[in-house]
């Protein structure tokens, strides 16, 4: 038993470290590459729906 509250205790340990990393990997991301939102034609782009072309018009284009 003592095997076992060991090695939780050390399962414990690696998580916060693990947490402890994601956070400054998420802070280091956040000065690396700034949030910025998006801008009016952005915003519009991601708002609208996508057109679904047919086989016939992608070959056409592609020509």
């Amino acid at each position: 038993m003592a095997l076992i509250a060991q090695l939780e205790k050390e399962l414990k340990g690696i998580r916060n470290e693990l947490r402890q990393l994601r956070l400054m990997y998420k802070q280091l991301a956040e000065k690396v590459v700034p949030v910025v939102e998006p801008d009016e034609v952005e915003n519009k782009a991601i708002r609208q729906q996508d057109k679904i072309v047919s086989e016939k018009e992608l070959l056409k284009a592609v020509k």
